[in-house]
């Protein structure tokens, strides 16, 4: 065994060991307990000059189409419409002259058949003939209803008047001569017609479009249709509005005096909308007509990103840089975008589809962030922030 001059026994090599690893425990733990700030740097000092961490992107995005919102109301002023129901006497059907008879042994019925396109709109029908010969009891039956029977004593009778309910599109008129058949019975008709005031419809609706963007519509918020109904209450008839076939309004319409109505985005759609104003009777103008919309605020691009303490210490020293990369889908249309990072705002305007700008002064140390807003439609394939 060996001893030193007082005696004592020299420490064993085992001991030594023990003694660097406690001493390697408390440095560990010394510097897990340091402040994350210090404890990056204190471990990037160890690394040596000019290393940097491995070149991975501080941000990454797949970011894809934004467009630019021009303006955040737009309005589409529409010419005044008119509604105006207009009647016309006209002569809906006409027979051929014929002759019924009634005898002891026969007793003889005559009908014909006639249309009407549109009975809802065919109103104060009318039945007419000359009646050169008239023995006996007339009847005439309109529909399966009777709506004459009686004698006629004149060569012109008056017109036998049908009701609006019984029409159809389809109609038939039946003469009977009635009464006991000796002496004879007979009638005779001639100029044989069937008039009515049928109602032009094509003059009670109106239609009118009004154009969407694309973009007007991918952004809009709220849209609103206005416009003054100049007519006289007592007269008017049903207003029905109905926009892109959907009904939107259906009411009595309030005379001399603006309307507002709003609309939903279902209502709407990109491209041709029409917009269709209809009343059941009377006249009605629908002036100073417009649709307004509201749209949205332009939307960008927004995101953050975190610059460490070595990295930026780094950049400090002009041993790195960190850049901005933006890759467009095409090398096409003019791009104009606005960058905002960490406040410094700075354009994009270009044709090309790469764009790269070194950010190195703007960046921060800890948290950044980066806005993009675009000044005209654009497609980005992809943004990097990428340290070098």
């Amino acid at each position: 065994m060996i001893t030193n001059k007082r005696g004592q026994e020299a420490p064993s090599g085992g001991s030594a060991a023990t003694l660097v690893g406690i001493i390697t425990l408390l440095f560990v733990f010394y510097i897990l307990f340091l402040p994350s700030a210090e404890r990056e740097e204190l471990l990037a000092d160890e690394k040596a000059p000019g290393v940097i961490e491995a070149e991975t992107p501080l941000l990454q995005a797949a970011i894809g189409w934004l467009e630019t919102v021009p303006q955040n109301e737009i309005e589409h002023t529409v010419p005044n419409i008119y509604l105006q129901e207009l009647k016309s006497a006209q002569v809906i059907s006409m027979m051929s002259p014929f002759t019924i008879k009634k005898t002891l042994t026969s007793s003889e019925t005559k009908n014909f058949t006639f249309g009407i396109s549109d009975p809802a709109s065919t109103e104060s029908v009318m039945l007419s003939f000359a009646a050169p010969k008239r023995q006996g009891t007339l009847k005439v039956i309109f529909n399966g209803y009777n709506v004459f029977e009686g004698e006629i004593t004149q060569l012109n009778p008056a017109p036998i008047s049908i009701d609006k309910n019984y029409l159809q599109q389809i109609n038939t008129v039946l003469f009977e001569v009635k009464g006991f058949g000796l002496p004879p019975k007979e009638y005779s008709f001639t100029d044989i017609k069937v008039i009515g005031d049928v109602v032009d419809v094509m003059r009670m609706t109106a239609t009118e479009t009004i154009p969407i963007s694309d973009t007007e519509y991918n952004n809009l918020e709220k849209a609103t249709l206005t416009y003054y109904t100049a007519c006289d209450q007592l007269s008017a008839g049903l207003l029905e509005i109905s926009f892109n076939s959907k009904p939107v309004f259906s009411g009595m319409p309030s005379c001399d005096s603006p309307s507002k109505l709003d609309l939903f985005q279902d209502d709407i759609k990109p491209g041709k909308n029409v917009i269709t104003f209809k009343t059941s009777k009377g006249s009605i103008g629908i002036e100073q007509l417009k649709l307004d919309t509201t749209l949205k605020p332009t939307k960008g691009y927004s995101n953050f990103f975190t610059v460490s303490q070595s990295l930026y210490a780094a950049v400090k020293k002009g041993d790195a840089r960190v850049v901005l990369n933006i890759e467009f889908v095409d090398a096409v249309n003019d791009k104009r975008v606005q960058t905002n990072l960490n406040g410094r705002l700075d354009i994009i305007d270009q044709k090309e589809a790469k764009f790269e700008r070194d950010i190195s002064k703007v960046i921060v140390n800890g948290n950044n962030y980066i806005e993009l807003t675009p000044l005209t439609n654009v497609n980005i394939a992809k943004l990097e922030i990428m340290p070098e």
